[in-house]
């Protein structure tokens, strides 16, 4: 039987994919108060980015990603993190990058960092060597690209001690976050945190959706229930994924470090 939780991000999902044509524009925050709201202090903390891409300026239009991202903040409030969201022409590259680093900011071990992002994920030519395929992942930001490499940057920052949960529905998002581990080239990394990736689909492969939301994103929401692990949920939600003709994805789990708490109940 679904939770309470389970039900209203449900229902939220059908109004706003009804409403996704007509909603209101967003109200202007000066960027410095969104990004304190997200780092108030130093100390144990719960901190959530969730960025939806259902436009973008330099991939074009990824239709149901803000109804996702709009679910992953529900989801993250009602689990108790300070959470920002960044949409669309809000979710500038700079914007970006700045919440990225301001949810880093000031975590001590015990913290869990939770980054939710839903629109296209894509390939480009690697530059520095350190990618077996000669290709870099990357995601879309509104007015630019953030590859993977840019991703591991901001991730060797975390301290140890502290938890990260990685949720992206995007295409080739299987090692959209990775330690640089598995390359011929020898690239310096201190990776210090422990990270658990849910990607909607292998590497090189599609993730597929539909203007009511991502198909990995809505299995996941179809599938939570307060208390299940990490790993329970990634396999129901596996179960849930739907099976359409010409449209079939892989969903991988992957981590780095010590993700003993994958066996734990999820988000707390």
């Amino acid at each position: 039987m679904k939770s309470t939780l389970c039900m209203i991000i449900v229902l939220a999902s059908v109004f706003l994919s009804a409403c996704v044509s007509n909603r209101p524009s967003h109200t202007a925050v000066p960027w410095s108060d969104l990004v304190n709201s997200v780092s108030p202090k130093t100390g144990i903390v719960k901190r959530a980015l969730c960025v939806g891409m259902e436009n973008s300026k330099e991939a074009g239009r990824c239709p149901g990603a803000d109804v996702d991202a709009k679910i992953g903040m529900m989801l993250a409030n009602q689990m108790g993190f300070s959470t920002l969201l960044l949409e669309n022409e809000r979710a500038t590259y700079s914007a970006v990058m700045t919440a990225l680093n301001a949810m880093v900011d000031g975590a001590q071990a015990g913290s869990t960092l939770f980054l939710f992002w839903s629109g296209h994920g894509g390939q480009m030519q690697d530059l520095n060597g350190d990618e077996i395929d000669g290709m870099d992942e990357c995601l879309y930001p509104w007015d630019n690209y953030l590859l993977d490499d840019e991703l591991a940057n901001v991730f060797e920052r975390v301290p140890a001690g502290v938890r990260v949960f990685f949720i992206c529905d995007t295409c080739h998002s299987s090692t959209m976050a990775r330690q640089k581990l598995i390359s011929p080239v020898v690239v310096s990394r201190s990776f210090k945190a422990s990270l658990l990736l849910f990607a909607g689909c292998s590497e090189g492969k599609v993730s597929f959706g539909s203007s009511a939301g991502g198909y990995f994103t809505t299995a996941l929401v179809d599938s939570w229930r307060e208390g299940i692990t990490y790993e329970q949920w990634f396999d129901a939600a596996v179960k849930a994924m739907p099976k359409r003709p010409g449209q079939i994805q892989h969903p991988q789990i992957t981590s780095y470090g010590n993700t003993s708490w994958i066996n734990q109940p999820a988000l707390k």
